[in-house]
Formats: C-alpha cells, sequence, structure tokens
C-alpha cells in the first residue's frame, strides 16, 4: 500500500489547452490518486479495457475494402518494363 500512496500524483493539466503526455505532467507517471481506489474497481476497469480492445481487433475481421474487387479487375492492365 506504501508504494500506491506514494504513486499518488496531482492533476497538472486542468487549466491547459494544449495536450501534454504524461512525462511532461506527471512526477511518478500517474495522473491522479490510485490509493483512493480498490482492487474490485481495478479490475473492472481492467476489464472494460480488454472488452473494448477485443471489440477494435474484431474490426478488421468483418470490415470490407472500400471498393470492390471489381472495380480492380476492370481497369486496364499497365504493362510493366
Amino acid at each position: 500500500m506504501d508504494r500506491l500512496v506514494s504513486s499518488d500524483d496531482l492533476h497538472r493539466t486542468s487549466d491547459t489547452v494544449i495536450f501534454y503526455s504524461v512525462a511532461q505532467t506527471s512526477l511518478s507517471s500517474v495522473n491522479g490518486q490510485p490509493s483512493r481506489t480498490t482492487a474490485s474497481q481495478g479490475k473492472w476497469l481492467f476489464e472494460k479495457m480488454i472488452t473494448a480492445l477485443i471489440a477494435q481487433i474484431k474490426v478488421p475481421i468483418r470490415e470490407e475494402p472500400p471498393l470492390a474487387a471489381e472495380f480492380w479487375t476492370s481497369l486496364p492492365r499497365t504493362p510493366c518494363y
């Protein structure tokens, strides 16, 4: 628990307009206060992230090319020299 409390870091971007990377805003690579969370909250968030990732990975499986194959077969062939 001591490591968790020591990783708490201030939120430094609430008054900024430009997006900054975590390296530019955090001393511990963590934005916020992870010590205020629970293991069950972490598990819930992890499961939500995995569900969203799986949904994104499945997109290319169903995706079709913007132009149908017939479009490419009807183009004149340019000889290669």
